[in-house]
């Protein structure tokens, strides 16, 4: 009687047995040697369930070396080496349609799956009910190995001992870090960090930024090889905005507030009260002068260029002070008596010099901006006397028509005299007299017309009558 090898399935003739047809059987077995060897079988799939026999003395499919398997699949499809107690080992090909893997057992023990277009070399290990297939392709160790084309998923490159790599093209779909912070590559917000594990803008360095060759390109296309020796700067740009609401937006975009950060605008309004600039769509911050208050008006002039820090809290204008607003008028010569105080009066046509409207002509007085500080007011005069000792002066008046520590509602600035001497001491000539600076704080500021200002006029003749002609020069100056 005739025996089987256990893997292949060939048919062994017992001694004296099949004479005259031994033949046909060793053909058979002849065919099944070379399927083990280098038989390729086109299996066909179809359902969830298959199995891969090896029939004891006769052609089967389980004989296969390379196994191709086809068809069309909705599901995995698990694939049962048959007998469990075989050992076998296959080259699997899973070339069907649908998307779907094939697994394949042989006992109860571990499983191999084939994805569906892959290839994989699988050992059965013939244990019977408790047999295991194992997948060789996992524990191929080579020390030279050409990949050209495909992918490696699943598993770091290097993870045992790292070695180096060298690539045409990297490509990641992922966040990318190298040695924790070195190199930090923030695909979900386009950001990178170098020696910063969390970037907070496009680029971000935690050290020194070093060029050996080359220099700095900037979008200008201006290259930077040496240090710059001129003052900082940074972008400048006009501004968009209204209602002392300034917007700029400069050629290089503001990632972010921070203390120090420096920018020049010119504006394209002249405020009229407290502003506010927005650099870059970063947020409104309001700008305030280098006293630390708040803008009252016309400090921003359209046209003009201004320079801002921001501070952490507001932006502080670096060419911001107490502005200067001046008037001065010109006084024709006038005929006053002795020993009188008359009122300074003048015209339009008087006014030499007025950016702020502080003269009126028609109550022969200056105005005082609401947001003003404090009042310089000078005075000078061109005398032409003859035997007289005289004076003039500038004297910020009271209504009631005489020097001294004024009325409510206005405000005095007592002044001495200007220069005097003895009777003919200016017979031969004409002399220049000018007064000190007078400074009057604004404290009465609630007062009833409290923002009016008065010059005044005097003359002494010693000889006590008649009159003199004084050309009488006054200047206003308002501290804001």
């Amino acid at each position: 009687m005739s025996t089987y090898t256990t893997n292949t399935g060939l048919e062994k003739i017992a001694t004296g047995a099949q004479s005259g047809t031994w033949g046909a059987t060793t053909n058979t077995n002849f065919d099944v040697i070379d399927r083990a060897i280098n038989g390729v079988a086109a299996v066909t799939l179809s359902g969830t369930t298959h199995t891969l026999t090896t029939s004891d003395g006769s052609l089967s499919d389980g004989q296969y070396k390379l196994l191709v398997f086809g068809g069309s699949l909705g599901a995995t499809n698990t694939i049962t080496i048959s007998p469990n107690d075989a050992d076998k080992i296959y080259f699997v090909y899973n070339n069907t349609s649908g998307s779907q893997s094939i697994v394949f057992s042989q006992g109860s023990g571990a499983n191999v799956t084939v994805p569906n277009g892959t290839t994989k070399v699988i050992y059965a290990d013939g244990a019977g009910a408790g047999a295991i297939v194992s997948d060789l392709t996992d524990k191929f160790s080579m020390s030279s190995v050409d990949i050209n084309g495909g992918a490696i998923d699943g598993t770091p490159i290097g993870a045992a001992s790292a070695s180096t790599g060298a690539f045409t093209t990297l490509v990641g779909s992922g966040d990318v870090t190298i040695d924790t912070n070195t190199l930090k590559v923030d695909t979900s917000n386009n950001r990178v960090g170098i020696l910063q594990a969390s970037p907070t803008v496009p680029l971000e360095v935690g050290g020194l930024i070093f060029s050996s060759t080359g220099g700095f390109k900037f979008p200008d296309s201006t290259v930077q090889t040496t240090a710059s020796t001129g003052a900082y700067a940074q972008p400048y740009a006009v501004t968009s905005g209204s209602s002392n609401v300034y917007a700029v937006a400069p050629s290089t975009a503001l990632s972010a507030y921070a203390a120090g950060v420096r920018v020049f605008f010119e504006p394209n309004h002249t405020n009229t009260g407290s502003s506010t600039l927005n650099v870059s769509a970063r947020g409104a911050k309001t700008l305030k002068t280098v006293y630390g208050e708040a803008l009252a008006g016309g400090e921003l002039v359209s046209g003009g260029v201004y320079s801002a820090i921001y501070d952490g809290t507001d932006f502080i204008m670096v060419n911001s002070e107490k502005k200067l607003r001046g008037c001065v008028v010109v006084q024709d010569v006038v005929a006053i008596a002795h020993d009188s105080w008359t009122w300074f009066s003048f015209a339009s046509g008087d006014v030499r010099y007025d950016t702020s409207s502080i003269a009126d002509y028609t109550n022969n007085r200056f105005v005082i901006p609401t947001d003003a500080n404090a009042v310089l007011m000078t005075a000078s005069s061109m005398m032409s006397v003859s035997g007289t000792d005289a004076l003039g002066a500038a004297v910020a008046g009271i209504s009631s028509g005489s020097p001294g520590l004024g009325s409510a509602g206005n405000y005095t600035l007592l002044t001495a005299d200007v220069q005097s001497g003895s009777v003919g001491n200016f017979s031969t000539g004409r002399y220049v007299c000018a007064s000190n600076v007078f400074e009057m704080p604004l404290l009465n500021s609630g007062a009833t017309d409290s923002r009016h200002l008065y010059a005044m006029k005097y003359v002494d003749i010693s000889a006590g009558s008649g009159t003199m002609a004084i050309p009488l020069t006054v200047s206003v100056t308002i501290l804001e």
